[in-house]
């Protein structure tokens, strides 16, 4: 056995070994390849055949806090989580999960709070494990829901 400089042991894998490990986590947990996830953007009137409400309010010195609520059923009852994103692609400022609430053992809540500024490039994204190795993330765009004039 070797032994590193610190006296460790140095351990090494077969590298097809470790490609069939990779793939055997990947496929027991598609939540962890995020990046295999397909985007599918939302209209308000997609929205409101799924369920899906949006809307938003003046929140004293946080700025604009927006709301979605939805039933996880149907095309969401595998919904795993609900991210934030400000901004796309290369001009991207941030994206994060954010905390759900459970309204009841179906409706599901989440919100957030932020400039009016930011919000012509917000994005909520619910994340549904549907398909292997992967899943379908649904964008709703802010603007599209909300009407930012009301907020400048």
């Amino acid at each position: 056995m070797k032994l590193q400089d610190g006296g460790l042991p140095v351990c090494r894998m077969n590298p097809i070994l470790m490609a069939c490990l990779i793939a055997f986590v990947l496929m027991a947990r598609p939540e962890l390849a995020p990046a295999m996830s397909t985007l599918t953007d939302i209209c308000p009137e997609q929205a409101q055949t799924l369920g899906i409400s949006i809307w938003a309010q003046k929140n004293g010195d946080a700025g604009i806090e927006v709301r979605l609520e939805f039933r996880a059923k149907d095309k969401f009852k595998d919904f795993t989580r609900i991210e934030l994103q400000i901004g796309e692609g290369a001009n991207r400022k941030m994206s994060a999960p954010l905390l759900v609430s459970y309204l009841d053992h179906e409706k599901v809540s989440t919100r957030f709070s932020a400039f009016p500024s930011y919000l012509a490039e917000s994005s909520l994204i619910i994340f549904v494990n549907d398909i292997p190795l992967g899943g379908t993330g649904y964008r709703l765009k802010v603007k599209n829901f909300v009407d930012l004039k009301k907020f400048q």
